[in-house]
């Protein structure tokens, strides 16, 4: 999960929707988050990707929305169509 927050705070910086001062202040705070890892139902993820030609990470963070009910927070306007197709709430950035 680090390489993909990294990768979404250095592209707010590359086009200047964010400053250095804010993507340091969001990375504190995301640290302070309690993370759990959960299982998720392989066969309907995988299925999830065929369906919406998308990679199966991508499909596994769905699933973890669908299967625990919980929104999603996303910068990937892809990823947030699909979501709100599927049902997952989406919260906005």
């Amino acid at each position: 999960m680090t390489g993909k927050l990294g990768n979404a705070f250095s592209a707010m910086l590359k086009r200047s929707r964010i400053t250095l001062e804010q993507a340091i202040e969001a990375i504190e705070i995301y640290q302070e988050i309690l993370l759990e890892i959960v299982e998720i139902d392989l066969k309907e993820a995988v299925r999830l990707a065929g369906n919406h030609k998308i990679y199966a990470y991508d499909a596994y963070i769905l699933r973890c929305a669908i299967e625990h009910n919980l929104p999603l927070i996303s910068l990937d306007q892809n990823m947030i169509e699909i979501a709100k197709q599927e049902g997952i709430q989406v919260l906005d950035v």
